[in-house]
């Protein structure tokens, strides 16, 4: 393990070095694989502006990892209906946070791809869950359920409630 109070310069950086880093780090595999990743990605700048004549990281392989099950909780049917109406839609504010959720919870999409959607990547059959870089290839998720919650609870939807 390298100590804090001993610097590399980056000249002096090598593989061996950065496996002593990821071999002695303290926290569980998956955060080693991504400091792992950001030092990869650190050195690969560092070669491109000639700081670095080749990456040190590359050649470093992370600890082995496989998640056979997410951490994260999955809602029931009745719990999301329950979420749902508990968001207050007397104003815009409302009316547009339950439909980001209802989408959300809908699609099983992400943040990120739900907050770029538009008004015209929602279909009846269909829902376009893409980036805008990726609207070009938009892929269609199809729908869990006949949607008729979503569809209420969207601008332009078939119902209103």
């Amino acid at each position: 393990m390298i100590d804090k109070g001993h610097g590399v310069r980056f000249e002096q950086l090598q593989p061996m070095i950065v496996a002593a880093y990821i071999e002695g780090h303290p926290a569980a595999a998956p955060t080693v694989k991504q400091h792992l990743a950001a030092i990869r990605m650190l050195c690969d700048y560092l070669v491109v502006t000639g700081v670095l004549r080749m990456n040190p990281a590359a050649a470093v392989r992370g600890p082995a990892h496989s998640a056979k099950r997410g951490k994260t909780p999955v809602l029931t049917g009745a719990e999301a209906r329950a979420f749902l109406e508990a968001i207050k839609t007397k104003t815009i504010i409302g009316l547009r946070d339950r439909a980001v959720v209802a989408v959300m919870v809908y699609t099983f999409g992400r943040v990120g791809a739900v907050s770029h959607m538009r008004v015209e990547d929602y279909y009846p059959q269909a829902v376009v869950v893409s980036a805008p870089r990726e609207r070009r290839q938009a892929s269609r998720t199809p729908r869990a359920s006949s949607g008729r919650g979503v569809r209420r609870r969207l601008p332009g939807g078939r119902r209103r409630a």
